[in-house]
């Protein structure tokens, strides 16, 4: 299993983000017809670590994660409950694991194509990759 699907799964089975979403967390792209709050991911940046005998297996990927809600406070409520699932995470997701994750940033938006608050955050995630 990938990072991103195990990292999905782990978003949808939390309680707390399950509450506010559902299973609304989508790869990529939240649909259109998607009922809000929703939340699409996507990698931003990969990088790994290679040593003398090859690859390690380390890896570092920046995830972004965009919600899309309809109103300002309701959104950050369902951003923070992202946050609170990922923050500090270390343990193994789907055979997958993970050393630690970080929120490296947090930006407010709004999207005009959907007459909604945008709020990505961006998130470091270390892992071993097999």
């Amino acid at each position: 299993m990938s990072i991103e699907e195990a990292l999905q799964a782990y978003l949808i089975g939390n309680a707390g983000v399950a509450a506010l979403f559902g299973d609304r967390i989508y790869p990529n792209v939240i649909p259109q017809t998607s009922p809000l709050p929703a939340a699409a991911f996507q990698t931003v940046t990969t990088t790994g670590d290679d040593t003398h005998d090859g690859p390690s297996g380390w890896t570092e990927i920046t995830l972004q994660i965009t919600v899309d809600g309809a109103a300002y406070l309701a959104t950050k409520a369902a951003v923070r409950a992202i946050y609170l699932a990922l923050r500090g995470y270390s343990g193994t997701l789907s055979g997958v694991k993970i050393y630690y994750i970080s929120r490296e940033n947090l930006i407010d938006g709004y999207n005009e194509g959907s007459k909604s608050t945008t709020i990505r955050q961006d998130f470091k995630v270390q892992y071993l990759e097999v």
